[in-house]
């Protein structure tokens, strides 16, 4: 794993511990603040590297969004990321084009 994926993981295991105590609308500021920089930081570099260290940044960042929508770790996020209007991390890339 990277410091980046690191970090994310961390950020994602604490918020998971204390999501019960916060709202909904904290939970997406923590992602906008402790997530989401790190997705966006030099995104079109790497993710043009490794496909095994893009599959554990998607991994991590539906990981957050099933916390933020109170979804099961099953549940499919597409219609997840649409709810919140939020982009998956291969569309933050294109955004930025």
């Amino acid at each position: 794993m990277t410091l980046n994926d690191l970090e994310i993981a961390k950020n994602v295991g604490i918020v998971n511990e204390v999501k019960s105590l916060i709202t909904s609308k904290l939970l997406l500021t923590l992602y906008n603040s402790l997530i989401l920089p790190y997705l966006s930081y030099c995104n079109m570099i790497w993710s043009l590297g490794s496909s095994t260290q893009l599959h554990k940044l998607i991994i991590l960042q539906k990981w957050f969004i099933r916390i933020l929508s109170n979804a099961n770790y099953l549940s499919h996020t597409y219609p997840l990321f649409h709810s919140l209007n939020l982009l998956k991390l291969t569309d933050i890339g294109k955004c930025k084009l």
